[in-house]
């Protein structure tokens, strides 16, 4: 008698692990983890912070003096370390381990935005130590291919070995250096390693840097919900056009509300400011600035939901970002339908390009006046067949799994 063996196959189980769900790369993070599981994947999601209330993501339990010496950690670095208002973090706090996290009961790790919960020397020894799992790295911005910088601005100083960092006071440029060396050692040869990255621009960085050239890198968009494409058609509302400038913190300098107010100003001036109204969201104040012949209003919105019932009372988005990989608000928006006119940033211009949607360059508040008047005059709005294709929880989840299973 002949006996047949048939090989079991587990059932792929993945952990992601994010510092919080809050932010871009934290709502980026829960979004894809909502995204597997919709999409019938055994998927765990651990924070340090946590506000989603699902009940698959789970909050890492912390002594509260381990959230102080975090706090504490995070104020040195902005005061000794960081140079200017540029985001630079070369430290970060190793806040779990191998245990604490049930490594084993996982077939694939995904790390997310990791400041404080993990370390560069945490994830090599992940990587390392279990060499018979998947591990994935999401870029939501430069700092993991640079020595703690969120934004190179284009600095080649990495191909130097991020010695004498621009954006590092005299006493952190040694902890710059000293992260990117780390980095540069031994990254290149972990096997077990891949790169996610939202945009095709972080992928070009990715494959360009000395530390990462030879880790593989996806291209994957982070997921919007079905609530965005259930936004009814912008384009039927009667009388004013709203323009829509939204942003957790309206004044964050990156995100260009200067340039903005500078634009608007000058379409009032050319006598088009009853053609418009605006709406601003986000905490914080509109620059005293502001035409007052141009009328305005401010909200803050706190879920998807109160998001996307903003995007249904406006057609037209402006991102005048100075820095940015690929906004939330921006594929919000274009799921919703609205038209929408950026800035040549990161990722930006690249996915507007695609949707046919007018960029201008960083600061540029005479040319960004100009789209926002044509868009007044005659809008055309980005292809909802295609935001499908491009980041519905179902699209994305498709890819995902799809690199998960072949790594």
């Amino acid at each position: 008698m002949e006996y047949g063996y048939s090989k079991v196959v587990k059932p792929l189980r993945i952990l992601q692990l994010a510092t919080s769900t809050n932010g871009g790369a934290g709502i980026a993070a829960r979004r894809l983890h909502e995204a597997l599981i919709e999409n019938q994947l055994d998927s765990t999601l651990l924070t340090l912070t946590d506000n989603s209330q699902s009940s698959s993501v789970f909050e890492i339990n912390r002594p509260p003096y381990n959230k102080i010496k975090s706090s504490i950690f995070t104020f040195l670095q902005s005061t000794l370390i960081q140079s200017s208002d540029q985001l630079l973090t070369p430290l970060s706090k190793n806040t779990i381990n191998e245990q604490s996290i049930k490594i084993d009961d996982y077939q694939v790790i995904h790390i997310h935005a990791y400041y404080n919960l993990l370390s560069t020397s945490g994830i090599i020894e992940l990587c390392q130590k279990n060499p018979l799992k998947r591990f994935f790295i999401t870029l939501h911005d430069e700092r993991f291919l640079t020595g703690g910088c969120h934004y190179s601005n284009g600095c080649v100083n990495i191909q130097f070995g991020c010695r004498d960092c621009p954006q590092a006071t005299r006493f952190g440029k040694y902890f710059v250096h000293r992260e990117y060396g780390e980095k540069l050692a031994t990254l290149n040869g972990l096997e077990n390693l891949q790169l996610i990255s939202p945009s095709a621009w972080l992928q070009t960085l990715a494959r360009d840097n000395p530390a990462t050239k030879d880790l593989r890198t996806h291209v994957v968009r982070n997921p919007v919900p079905q609530v965005f494409f259930d936004v009814p058609n912008t384009a039927t509302r009667e009388g004013k056009l709203r323009i829509l400038f939204i942003s957790a913190h309206l004044n964050t300098r990156m995100k260009g509300l200067i340039t903005l107010i500078s634009a608007l100003n000058l379409i009032a001036e050319k006598g088009f400011s009853d053609q418009f109204e605006l709406l601003f969201v986000g905490h914080g104040q509109v620059p005293e600035f502001l035409d007052p012949r141009i009328v305005f209003e401010t909200t803050v919105t706190n879920t998807d939901e109160e998001t996307a019932n903003v995007l249904s009372r406006c057609q037209i988005l402006a991102l005048p970002s100075i820095q940015d990989n690929l906004p939330s608000t921006m594929t919000e928006a274009i799921c919703a339908g609205l038209s929408v006119v950026g800035t040549k940033t990161g990722g930006i211009d690249e996915v507007l390009a695609a949707f046919e949607q007018p960029t201008v360059n960083v600061g540029d508040a005479n040319g960004l006046a100009t789209e926002l008047l044509s868009l007044l005059k005659f809008r055309t709005t980005p292809s909802r067949s295609k935001a499908i294709d491009e980041f519905s929880y179902s699209a994305v989840a498709k890819s995902m799994i799809h690199i998960y299973k072949s790594a």
